[in-house]
C-alpha cells in the first residue's frame, strides 16, 4: 500500500545576496482604453510585395502573419478578430474592406506585405483605424527565411510597444525543457510559442533540471551520461559541455542564482539530500539545510535574498 505524501513549501533566507533591479522604461501608450480592455485588431493575411519566391517562400509568407496574430493574442493587450464569419463565407465574401471589419468587430486594421530582398525579405507593417481610416502605425523589418518566425515575434513586440508603451521582449525568449523519446531524455531549445526546436544534448541518457543562467547563453543541468546524476554546464554558443559536480549520490535540480555568481542544489554527499550553495564552477559547497527529511528544487527569490525549496521534513 502506498501512500501520499505531501511537501511543503520552505523558505530559506540567505543572506549576503545582491541584484541588480533593470530600469523599465516609462509607459507613454499611443492608445487609450479603459483597462483590462482588450483592443479588437485585425491583421490580414500579409502580401507579397514584388519580386520572385519559391513555394516554400509563398508559404512561409502565408504564415507570416498567423504568428503575428497570435503574439499579439498572446500579449493579453488585444482581441484578434478573424475573417471566419460562415454568413460571409456561404455569401461569397473572400475579402473585407475597413468598414467590414469594423461591423465584424476590429477598431483597427493591420496590412501588411513581404518583398523578397535575395536570401532574406522586407516585411512592412500598417495599422490603420477601421472608421476614422487613421495611420498610427508603419513600420519596416527585414529577415531571412531561415529565421522568419524570430522576425514575426519582433513584429509583435514591436507594435505592442508602440501603442501601448514599454519595451517587451517575451516573443524573442527562448525555453529549455526535458523531452522524452523512447528511452532517452535529452535536452531541446524552443522559442516561447514551443516552436524552433533544437536538441541541445545527444547523450542517449537522462538529462533533466535545465536552468538558464542570466546572460542567457549558458545552463546548467542534471546529467547521467556517466551513470551518476551529476551538474553539467552546457555553453550554448557551441553546444560543449563540462561536468561540474560530479560529488558522490545525488546532484539534482540547480538553480542560478539573479546575479549568475552562485548555484543553489541539492547534494547527498553527507548521505541525505540536502541545500547546499556552490559557485559557477560547482566549488566551495556550503550546505545550508540540516534536517532528516528530503531538501530538494531550490529556487532563488528575484532579489537574491531567500530561496525556496520542497522539503518532507
Amino acid at each position: 500500500m502506498t501512500r501520499a505524501v505531501r511537501l511543503p513549501l520552505v523558505v530559506l533566507l540567505v543572506c549576503g545576496f545582491s541584484a541588480a533591479h533593470a530600469q523599465e522604461e516609462p509607459i507613454e501608450r499611443r492608445i487609450r482604453t479603459s483597462r483590462g480592455h482588450r483592443l479588437p485588431v485585425a491583421i490580414e493575411d500579409l502580401t507579397l510585395g514584388g519580386g520572385s519566391t519559391t513555394p516554400e517562400q509563398l508559404r512561409i509568407i502565408s504564415e507570416l502573419g498567423e504568428v503575428i496574430r497570435q503574439d499579439l493574442a498572446f500579449s493579453g493587450y488585444f482581441k484578434i478578430i478573424r475573417f471566419d464569419s460562415l454568413y460571409l463565407k456561404l455569401m461569397g465574401v473572400t475579402a473585407l474592406d475597413q468598414q467590414g471589419w469594423a461591423h465584424l468587430g476590429a477598431e483597427y486594421l493591420g496590412t501588411g506585405r513581404v518583398t523578397p530582398t535575395g536570401d532574406g525579405f522586407k516585411l512592412t507593417l500598417r495599422l490603420t483605424g477601421t472608421m476614422s481610416n487613421e495611420e498610427i502605425f508603419e513600420k519596416s523589418f527585414t529577415g531571412i527565411w531561415d529565421r522568419w518566425r524570430q522576425s514575426a515575434h519582433k513584429v509583435a513586440g514591436e507594435l505592442i510597444y508602440y501603442l501601448w508603451g514599454g519595451r517587451t521582449r517575451v516573443f524573442e525568449t527562448r525555453i529549455v525543457a526535458t523531452w522524452q523519446s523512447s528511452e532517452e531524455q535529452n535536452l531541446y531549445m524552443f522559442d516561447f510559442d514551443g516552436h524552433n526546436a533544437r536538441a541541445l544534448t545527444n547523450h542517449g541518457e537522462i538529462n533533466i533540471s535545465p536552468c538558464w543562467f542570466p546572460s542567457g547563453d549558458r545552463l546548467v543541468f542534471t546529467s547521467y551520461r556517466e551513470d551518476n546524476p551529476d551538474l553539467w554546464l552546457l555553453l550554448l554558443g557551441n553546444n560543449s559541455v563540462q561536468k561540474i559536480s560530479g560529488r558522490e549520490g545525488l546532484n539534482t535540480a540547480p538553480a542560478v542564482s539573479p546575479d549568475g555568481d552562485l548555484l543553489a542544489v541539492t547534494l547527498s554527499v553527507d548521505g541525505n539530500a540536502e541545500i547546499y550553495l556552490l559557485t559557477e564552477s560547482g566549488q566551495n559547497p556550503l550546505r545550508l539545510t540540516h534536517s532528516r527529511g528530503i531538501d530538494t528544487e531550490p529556487t532563488f527569490s528575484p532579489d537574491g535574498r531567500f530561496i525556496a525549496f520542497t522539503s518532507d521534513r
